[in-house]
């Protein structure tokens, strides 16, 4: 169970911080102001970066359709428009954004802009 949770220039979140979460928690909040941003990242941290779960979060916010799926060989491979994992929209080669939680032991899943592929807007992202 996630006591703590850190996230940093990971969609709405320059950095935010949450402690002292339960089994149950309830976050409440205006359109647009990260709860979906948040139940997201809890994602990222479960799947250990999985570039896959990346891809899925994508195409449930209609950021990649699943018909552009059909030309690559596999999901993983799917290089997807990264600006809208990042704060602010707004990254270079290099940036990262992080997920990090506390139960116990600290786990923590750090995205960063690798390199550009062919589409000079979609640089891919891996997890370190």
């Amino acid at each position: 169970m996630i006591r703590d949770l850190r996230v940093e220039s990971y969609r709405s979140f320059d950095a935010f911080q949450v402690s002292g979460l339960n089994r149950v928690n309830l976050f409440t909040g205006k359109n647009n102001s990260g709860k979906t941003s948040l139940l997201e990242s809890v994602e990222i941290i479960y799947s250990f970066g999985d570039p896959a779960t990346l891809t899925d979060i994508a195409i449930r916010r209609g950021e990649l359709l699943p018909s552009e799926l059909e030309s690559y060989a596999s999901r993983s491979d799917q290089p997807i428009d990264a600006t809208h994992f990042f704060y602010g929209h707004n990254f270079r080669l290099g940036d990262t954004f992080s997920i990090s939680t506390r139960n116990g032991v600290e786990e923590s899943v750090v995205a960063r802009v690798a390199r550009q592929n062919e589409f000079e807007s979609q640089p891919e992202l891996f997890h370190d």
